[in-house]
């Protein structure tokens, strides 16, 4: 969105923002959106150390037609021995900053509410999805907090605001979170399946998540016009964002 300008004035630094923190957290395709913004100095000083760590991170993940290969002639010229070998290292030792994020899911799943409910909402009040959805639910089920709908409700909403924006940055998990989110009706939305097959056409398009569209029957829930018009839709918003 940011990056490209869409429905928001073009803002290199701000959509450098919102990289860095989906890179943060092991997505793989804001780790090789954030590399190359280090490589060309996007709205971060240029820095060819930041682009090659991300580059090798993002590396890691299986993309079909190595669209994500590292280059390393390019790095080799420009960074000592030294250097490229301290950043493989980094590289290999990586791990996503999602301590206080994992230590509230766990508390969680342990049915220690009230821990999850104090790690958790800070984590959501800075725009972490996961944390959002979590708040959603323990208001609506008086999980930890006194059960308030209006709280549910704010918190669902976020959920799917946050959503929308990491999707339209390009954020591959998020835009599979809206196919789900549209596919079941959750958090409130409105049940559309023309929505939920955009979002997974999309996600599909760009990453492997080991799901396809194949694995969803959507012959009952869309006609053949509206699956090729979704289909060629979700193909032009790739292409307006490559």
């Amino acid at each position: 969105m940011y990056e490209k300008g869409d429905k928001v004035a073009q803002d290199f630094k701000e959509a450098a923002n919102w990289y860095r923190r989906a890179a943060d957290q092991s997505e793989a395709n804001a780790q090789w959106r954030i590399a190359q913004f280090y490589k060309k100095g996007l709205g971060v000083e240029q820095n060819d150390i930041e682009a090659y760590f991300w580059e090798l991170l993002a590396a890691k993940f299986d993309m079909p037609d190595d669209a994500w290969v590292p280059d390393h002639s390019y790095y080799a010229a420009r960074l000592s021995s030294d250097d490229l070998a301290a950043i493989r290292t980094r590289a290999d030792n990586w791990k996503p900053t999602l301590s206080e994020l994992e230590r509230g899911k766990a508390a969680f799943q342990c049915a220690d509410y009230n821990e999850a409910f104090s790690l958790l909402k800070p984590l959501a009040e800075k725009g972490c999805t996961d944390a959002q959805a979590f708040l959603h639910t323990m208001y609506k089920n008086g999980w930890g907090v006194q059960k308030d709908g209006g709280e549910a409700t704010r918190w669902g909403d976020a959920t799917v605001a946050s959503c929308h924006l990491a999707a339209e940055q390009g954020d591959g998990s998020s835009q599979l979170d809206l196919f789900q989110i549209y596919f079941h009706g959750s958090f409130n939305v409105k049940q559309d399946y023309v929505e939920a097959y955009f979002w997974l056409c999309v996600a599909g398009s760009r990453m492997s998540f080991g799901l396809s569209k194949k694995m969803y029957d959507f012959s009952d829930k869309i006609t053949p016009k509206q699956k090729s018009d979704i289909e060629a839709r979700a193909t032009e918003w790739v292409k307006r964002r490559q």
